[in-house]
């Protein structure tokens, strides 16, 4: 008996199914055995039996024909025809039924269709499968008798297109393995075809935010999609390129392997080699010729033996897009690189660049149309600068620490692409003012990132030659400024956001930034930890299109002479930030006209009360995340928090609650709204555990740490706490006569 295929569904109930289905000719039975028979309860709580087995007095043995009624859930779900299986110990485990209840078979096309409609009739989230599962979906081609003739149409449209599938992982050896256990061309067809439905399906893809990716870290060859680009993503590690070099020399294999590729040419291949391997010029050249894709991603320092060959190959005519990451960079890896026609972003990223007499510059702006180019982290010199001098048509480059010293930027002055370049990122380096004056010839440049430059000679700046007055972001962050530098500011008249967090400036901020030159521009200011004056919170009132405004760390009232008492702020704020903030209970700033605000955070603000906020009455009208952690109520309550019509987020993790319960938010209009609870490390009791659970839209909370006194929990309770709280039995301590919800380490950070 072979595994057809399988599938771990979770649904928006956070109930949790899985699904064996055997290959078995059930044709051959000369009776089944139910042992259990799956059902659901009506409106009128009748139980139906969905078990279609046909007429039970026609049955071949009534006596070994039983059924006992098992809850899947209390609403209607579409027929499907299953039964149970001892053998292969597989089950189905919902919240009603606490035993498990063991699935297998499909009994008839019947059953297989009215599965489809199962999965057409809930939202799925989460979609795993290996290479041996992989590999008998295709035998359910015969099992179904879906002719050639049919397209498999019935086949592909309603499994593969009616789930949306997250993710694809395979395990070690999934291209050898793959083709060696395909006996015909029919099946090879089918697989292409099959393979690239369940690519085109791919919706959510980031392995690094996975959290379940842990349980699949054996997987080599990966299919993934970048939720930033939604582009999709096939990866191949050492394993994986060994099988396909020792093969690579089978016409057979070869010819397979490329309407692959061909049929994903949409996707990015990444092939990340950290291990040396020795290899033959023939067979690198034939694995080069697999690969005709338009993204083409290498990593790792030994990647340098095949990026001349993959880039020499087929890619050269179609690749958009190559990123080299941690390789060496060779004379030859270059000048493939100039061959490559309609390459339009170039990554360069932790590279090393080998010291060699002479590389060539891009001098072909006819051939090469480069718009992108990333040399983030990889050592720059002059010479380097030298090479793009001549790309004319450059939107965009990172330079985000590529160890650029003074002066180096300064090369660019007279550039090919000083008018086309939009998006400069010069973060971690160190820069002069001969290199910020060049830096402000360009006329197009929107967005300027010069996140920790140290700035020396920036006096030299002349202010008054400034070309890039469309200049619209610009991040400052942590970087050293001086009285002159702060006069230029004042040149951009378009700047929508200025971040000029932890800046080190001795004076007043706004005494040589003029406010009025971006009052009707700027939307987004971030000024944290940056000690400002009261003449500073007035020149911030000017700004009367402020939609964020982070203010963190800014009000010192130990300062002489400066009282900060009832200072307004833009009316038409919608984020602000003033954590770790001592604002006095509300008296440090007025919220009163803040009539579009919608987030607001007080974190770390010394708080003991609300009670200004009843002085704002559009906060509990449009306000949808609050943020209250740290801060001491233990002696009072928050029963204003009961006014709020539109909150989804609410924080009041380690508010050292004591007089006040959750329990008196129940039945109140944010039990109806809230989405997200944060009460971390809080003292709770039975009955705030039972109001959080009442809440109708809650998706996540995080109660770790909370103690509760001493009870048993129903099941409902775990299932809750596991499906809502991401709190697993195991982690639910009895300490003292309490219960402590203590945090895994997935989500310590």
């Amino acid at each position: 008996m072979l595994f057809i295929f399988y599938y771990e569904l979770i649904y928006a109930i956070s109930q949790k199914f899985e699904f064996v289905f055997l290959k078995k000719d059930i044709f051959t039975v000369k009776y089944w055995r139910i042992h259990e028979c799956i059902g659901v309860f009506d409106e009128y709580q009748n139980f139906k039996n969905i078990l279609k087995i046909g007429n039970e007095n026609n049955s071949l043995d009534d006596k070994k024909i039983y059924f006992k009624k098992v809850v899947v859930l209390k609403f209607h779900i579409p027929k499907y025809i299953l039964s149970q299986s001892d053998f292969l110990k597989t089950y189905l485990e919902t919240s009603l039924n606490r035993n498990p209840i063991y699935l297998s078979n499909i009994i008839s096309l019947e059953g297989f269709e009215t599965f489809i409609s199962l999965i057409h009739s809930r939202k799925l989230f989460i979609y795993f499968i290996n290479q041996k599962i992989f590999c008998s979906i295709f035998r359910l081609l015969d099992y179904l008798q879906i002719s050639e003739s049919l397209t498999n149409q019935y086949f592909y449209v309603n499994l593969i297109q009616s789930v949306v599938t997250s993710k694809i992982i395979f395990d070690e050896k999934i291209i050898c393995d793959l083709f060696a256990s395909l006996p015909n061309n029919f099946l090879l067809k089918n697989f292409l075809i099959l393979f690239s439905y369940l690519v085109r399906s791919i919706k959510i893809l980031d392995l690094r935010n996975d959290k379940d990716i842990n349980k699949y870290s054996s997987g080599i060859l990966k299919i993934h999609e970048n939720t930033n680009n939604n582009k999709r993503i096939l990866i191949f590690k050492d394993n994986d390129v060994v099988n396909i070099i020792n093969n690579v020399e089978n016409i057979w294999y070869r010819n397979i392997f490329k309407q692959f590729i061909h049929i994903l040419l949409s996707v990015q291949i990444r092939i990340q080699i950290n291990v040396f391997h020795v290899y033959t010029p023939s067979k690198l050249k034939l694995f080069s010729e697999l690969f005709s894709v338009q993204e083409l991603q290498i990593e790792g320092y030994y990647s340098y033996i095949f990026v001349p060959y993959l880039i020499d190959g087929p890619c050269k005519s179609t690749l958009r897009v190559l990123n080299l990451c941690g390789s060496r960079i060779s004379e030859r890896i270059f000048c493939n690189i100039l061959k490559l026609k309609i390459l339009q972003h170039l990554f360069l990223i932790s590279c090393s660049i080998t010291n060699v007499c002479y590389i060539p510059r891009f001098r072909h702006p006819n051939t090469l149309h480069l718009k992108y180019l990333d040399f983030s982290r990889t050592h720059i010199t002059i010479k380097e600068i030298y090479q793009i001098y001549d790309l004319s048509q450059l939107e965009k480059i990172e330079m985000y620490g590529s160890n650029l010293v003074a002066g180096t930027v300064s090369f660019l002055k007279g550039c090919k692409f000083k008018s086309s370049l939009k998006h400069l990122n010069l973060a971690n380096n160190l820069l002069n003012g001969q290199d910020i004056y060049v830096i402000f010839l360009f006329s197009n440049l929107y967005h300027l990132d010069l996140t920790g430059c140290n700035l020396i000679d920036s006096n030299e700046i002349i202010y008054d030659n400034i070309a890039c007055k469309s200049l619209k972001f610009l991040n400052l962050t942590y970087v050293n400024l001086n009285e002159n530098l702060m006069k230029a500011l004042n040149c951009f008249k378009s700047l929508e956001i200025l971040t000029m967090n932890l800046v080190h400036y001795n004076g007043v901020i706004f005494k040589e930034l003029n406010t009025c030159y971006i009052a009707e521009t700027l939307i987004e200011l971030n000024l944290s930890h940056k000690c400002l004056v009261v003449s500073d919170f007035h020149k911030i009132l000017l700004l009367k299109n402020l939609k964020r405004l982070n203010l963190t760390c800014t009000v010192y009232h130990s300062q002489e002479n400066e009282i900060y008492l009832n200072l307004d702020l833009p009316d038409n704020l919608e984020v602000l930030d003033l954590r770790n903030n001592d604002l006095k209970n509300g008296k440090v700033f007025n919220f009163r006209n803040l009539e579009h605000l919608k987030e607001l955070n007080l974190n770390f603000c010394n708080l003991s009360s609300l009670e200004f906020f009843e002085k704002s009455p559009f906060l509990f009208k449009n306000l949808e995340k609050l943020s209250l952690a740290n801060n001491s109520f233990s002696e009072t309550n928050l029963n204003i928090l009961k006014k709020f019509k539109m909150l989804k987020f609410l924080n009041i993790s380690k508010a050292y609650l004591k007089n006040w319960r959750i329990a008196n938010l129940k039945d109140s209009l944010i039990s109806k709204t809230l989405e997200y609870f944060d009460f971390r490390e809080n003292g709770i009791s039975y009955d705030d555990f039972l109001a959080v659970k009442s809440f109708k839209n809650l998706k996540n909370v995080r109660m770790f740490y909370c103690k509760m006194t001493f009870r048993d929990l129903n099941d409902q309770d775990i299932l809750f706490l596991r499906n809502v709280c991401s709190i697993e039995i195991q982690n639910i301590l009895y300490i003292d006569g309490n219960i402590i919800f203590h945090e895994t380490s997935k989500h310590l950070n």
